[in-house]
């Protein structure tokens, strides 16, 4: 009898186990997630969470202030596409995320977000125009002087709040984030066109 007791209890604690491990997460447990890894932006997974939901091109073309066709300017643009941005990177730590509403609708989901953190594509913005300024003005203006000068931007930036909202496909049991404009704009903050020398007609 009490090796029957002890065996039934036994078989609940395991079952207990099983669905608490199986335990599907939801797209605001996701959400979360990967506000809490593109954080800490030292580690692996937080940059394969970026390059996941924002495309390399965004990340990187916009420092890129000259090319050419040689080899050696290809392989030096590979290797900076290998690896995150120390300026997104310092960029991220700044960031604070908070989750207002989930609306799921079979196999997609929205969440909607605030985010405070600086507007990242306005700061890139000013340097860009002052790296084209200096070109102009027969400067010769290097990788590393942009990265120093967005860099110095991002470390004396004031946050601002922004609400957005990111969108989820289910697949397998599993939400995964989609990558687009969305989440672009929510993360890196829309860019002031209006007050740009580049954007000028």
């Amino acid at each position: 009898m009490k090796k029957t007791v002890l065996t039934s209890l036994m078989l609940m604690v395991l079952v207990s186990m099983v669905m608490t491990g199986c335990k599907t997460e939801t797209p605001t447990d996701v959400v979360n997630s990967y506000f809490s890894s593109i954080k800490k932006s030292d580690t692996k997974e937080a940059k394969k969470l970026i390059k996941d939901t924002i495309s390399e091109e965004v990340l990187n073309e916009e420092t890129q202030v000259s090319s050419t066709n040689d080899d050696s300017s290809d392989k030096s643009y590979k290797a900076e596409s290998e690896s995150l941005d120390e300026s997104l990177k310092m960029y991220l730590t700044k960031m604070d995320a908070k989750v207002l509403s989930e609306n799921v609708k079979d196999d997609k989901a929205t969440v909607k977000v605030q985010l405070k953190a600086p507007n990242y594509s306005n700061l890139l913005l000013e340097v860009m125009e002052e790296s084209i300024a200096d070109t102009f003005n027969g400067k010769e203006v290097k990788q590393s002087d942009v990265e120093k000068s967005l860099e110095e931007k991002i470390k004396n930036s004031e946050s601002e709040t922004r609400s957005g909202q990111i969108n989820l496909t289910k697949k397998d049991n599993e939400w995964t984030i989609v990558s687009d404009a969305d989440i672009t704009n929510l993360l890196l903050g829309e860019a002031d066109e209006t007050e740009s020398v580049m954007y000028t007609k």
